[in-house]
């Protein structure tokens, strides 16, 4: 745990439940919050509960209970919103070599959203590609720090860079996709949206 980290403050947080930081699905290692500044709405964040810089980090049993918990959420997207979620990981090598976070605590973002190819953003780099989770993360451990996006279809794109703007991800899916709203999740909190992604969610869970 780090003592200026909001994911372990959502962790360990006894008053959790009720407002934009409750828990959308939880697993032993993990937990799915709704994501500030919402891209659009069904924005979701998977967290590791242990501090550490990125998911390529994880032991052989984490990285599977990930894995499950993906396709979980990816039948709850499509679902609830009709469509396979994107999920993208701006992997930190350390508090000093970002992948283009705000915040060094490895976590995926879920975004319900159609990408048909890869952004053109992402053609600025050396690119990296892959169809199987298991081949990325074996890149990812000794190329930190890394940007992952993984679009419906299980295509999966890397770039292997040092410094990356902040937010790169969310940067480019909102100009990728042309998105009426601010890159910049600091820009608004979007409480009542993350509220409604929670509510939806949450009623999904009632009839599985």
């Amino acid at each position: 745990m780090s003592n200026d980290c909001i994911f372990c403050e959502i962790e360990n947080s006894t008053q959790i439940q009720n407002d934009y930081n409750t828990h959308i699905m939880d697993t032993p290692h993990f937990y799915v919050v709704a994501g500030r500044g919402q891209i659009c709405e069904g924005y979701m964040i998977i967290c590791a509960r242990q501090h550490i810089y990125n998911m390529s980090l994880l032991s052989k049993e984490k990285w599977e209970e990930l894995l499950s918990l993906k396709k979980k959420i990816s039948k709850m997207t499509e679902t609830i919103y009709k469509c396979q979620p994107l999920f993208f990981e701006h992997g930190d090598a350390d508090c000093h070599n970002r992948g283009g976070s705000c915040i060094s605590h490895a976590h995926i973002h879920v975004v319900p959203l159609t990408l048909a190819k890869e952004p053109k953003m992402l053609h600025k780099f050396p690119l990296y590609c892959f169809d199987d989770p298991n081949k990325w993360k074996d890149f990812a451990v000794s190329h930190s720090p890394y940007f992952y996006l993984e679009l419906a279809n299980g295509k999966i794109f890397m770039i292997n860079e040092t410094n990356l703007p902040c937010q790169f991800g969310r940067q480019l899916l909102v100009l990728e996709l042309k998105l009426p709203v601010n890159w910049d999740w600091r820009s608004t909190t979007d409480e009542d949206k993350m509220r409604e992604t929670i509510a939806k969610c949450v009623e999904y869970k009632k009839f599985l």
